[in-house]
């Protein structure tokens, strides 16, 4: 008798859901007659199989409201085009420390390179193909800079470098999606012990992208000079 209660009771919210979505007519109405007439059922009832028909309801009334949000058929012509398929790749990990090393008289400069191998950088590229709209999301890795100077072997000041330091000087949307790449030391001044650094940074896959110009002394303190858009 549980089990034909049960699928009684299913059968009938099946046909309100049903009727309500054909009519227009509130399911929540229809389910609130549906449980009026079924009292005396739902009085037989223990409290298990109560909850069961409560979470059946709850189900339900999900669904039309699902339902509710879906046109006609025919509607479709008026809606705009829609992504048909969606494909994430993600770039390998990458161990590789690119380093290098220079020396000024008595004074020692190294910087190194490493890829962070966080998948912090996403990029969605659409495409078109016999006017289906597709999405291919890429995932890559952030980089950041190690410069050291060093006096006698002995490490005298050291700067970590990431790309979110150009956020004051760049579009943030830029600087979210682009990499940081490994810098060339363009310039040393002996006198005020500091060097100066230039960096690529751009978003992959594209050909936006900027170099900016870092200086940074003996004592650590750096600063940028200067950024140039080279975008084709």
């Amino acid at each position: 008798m549980k089990n034909i209660f049960l699928t009684s009771f299913t059968y009938t919210m099946a046909t309100v859901l049903m009727t309500a979505c054909q009519s227009g007519v509130g399911v929540k109405n229809r389910i609130a007659q549906v449980a009026s007439s079924s009292n005396v059922l739902l009085e037989n009832t223990s409290p298990e199989q109560q909850k069961i028909i409560q979470v059946k309801e709850k189900e339900e009334v999900a669904l039309d409201s699902f339902k509710n949000q879906i046109k006609n058929p025919q509607d479709d012509k008026k809606l705009p085009q829609q992504t048909r398929s969606v494909r994430m790749e993600v770039a390998p990990l990458d161990y590789v420390v690119v380093h290098n090393d220079t020396i000024f008289n008595d004074l020692e400069i190294s910087f190194s390179t490493i890829c962070l191998n966080d998948k912090g950088i996403e990029q969605d590229v659409f495409f078109y193909e016999n006017n289906i709209a597709h999405k291919s999301t890429l995932l890559t890795h952030n980089y950041s800079t190690l410069i050291e100077f060093r006096r006698g072997g002995k490490v005298i000041a050291k700067a970590q470098i990431y790309k979110d330091l150009f956020y004051d000087k760049l579009e943030k949307s830029f600087v979210e999606k682009s990499v940081l790449k490994h810098p060339d030391l363009v310039h040393y001044d002996a006198q005020k012990q500091e060097a100066t650094f230039q960096f690529v940074i751009g978003i992959p896959s594209t050909d936006w992208l900027v170099v900016a110009r870092m200086s940074i002394n003996s004592l650590g303190q750096k600063q940028i000079l200067g950024i140039d858009n080279v975008s084709l």
